[in-house]
């Protein structure tokens, strides 16, 4: 049977519940659920015991399944509660953000000066750190430096 395309929303029913299982770490418990498409694709997908989500379901319930492109070479989808047949394609369009742009005042533009300036020499900082600590591990190669401080650039903003 044919996989739901990107960015396509279907309703479906849960048909019915696995085995819980141990996960392959051991660490927690797994859940799986068949979900039925009115086209007759049956769909599974796992849940920790202690999801939310998995809770939530009951046999016969209707959900909404967006498909969410592939994971690990299959088909991955998100599950909505509460939409029922009918609903899909009742979801509201995403509103066009064809809008004039709101005029910068003279205190914004420097605030936003002042960051980028700020930014910037973080941003030297990381670089002179990661040329002393890791350049000559790197072979001195200045890509290789720049990817370590873009890294410790961006962590540091965390």
């Amino acid at each position: 049977m044919a996989t739901l395309s990107p960015d396509s929303i279907q309703t479906a029913t849960v048909e019915a519940f696995g085995k819980v299982k141990p996960s392959q770490f051991g660490d927690s418990e797994f859940q799986s659920v068949l979900f039925k498409t009115a086209t007759g694709e049956q769909i599974w997908k796992s849940y920790t015991v202690s999801s939310p989500e998995l809770s939530q379901l009951k046999k016969g319930q209707r959900v909404t399944l967006l498909y969410r492109g592939l994971k690990h070479g299959k088909p991955s989808y998100d599950v909505v509660i509460g939409l029922l047949s009918g609903q899909a394609e009742a979801v509201p369009p995403i509103p066009s953000p064809i809008t004039a742009p709101s005029p910068v005042t003279d205190e914004a533009k420097r605030t936003i000066a002042r960051d980028i300036e700020t930014s910037a020499k973080l941003y030297r900082f990381c670089l002179e750190t990661a040329r002393n600590q890791v350049g000559e591990l790197l072979g001195n190669d200045l890509a290789l430096v720049k990817d370590v401080a873009t890294t410790l650039f961006i962590q540091s903003l965390r």
